[in-house]
């Protein structure tokens, strides 16, 4: 049981607002420490950019998509998706950084993949003999 209850009837972005804004909360003592001690805070367009793109992409883009998910398939289905992170990161490293896709890289993602299958395979066809 967590610390705050939520009511179902508030909406996501009700939640999704108190959680981002008690992980500022929390986390802005060590921000100001770090810009005063070790003098860390960003100057230039490229570093204001790369954290402008982590923010809406990597944070809002993908938690909104997952609550989408959520409200769309349920908890439980779209749980099972998270398994499919590790699989997402070895295709992007793949794409984007050079990373060279390896025998037990294609392993893990076939493991990875016949689980989520299998986990979310319809029951009903499972009941369904053949004429």
């Amino acid at each position: 049981m967590g610390l705050i209850q939520f009511k179902d009837t508030e909406p996501n972005r009700d939640k999704s607002t108190l959680i981002a804004g008690s992980g500022a909360f929390l986390l802005a003592p060590f921000a100001l420490a770090e810009m005063i001690w070790l003098q860390a805070f960003p100057v230039t367009f490229r570093a204001w950019s790369s954290i402008l793109g982590i923010v809406l992409i990597a944070s809002l883009l993908a938690f909104s998509t997952f609550q989408f998910g959520i409200k769309v398939l349920g908890v439980s289905l779209a749980g099972v998706f998270m398994y499919l992170l590790p699989v997402y990161g070895v295709a992007l490293a793949v794409i984007f950084l050079g990373e060279e896709l390896s025998s037990f890289h294609a392993w893990g993602i076939l493991l990875v993949v016949s689980g989520v299958v299998f986990a979310t395979f319809p029951n009903r066809w499972l009941k369904m003999r053949p004429i």
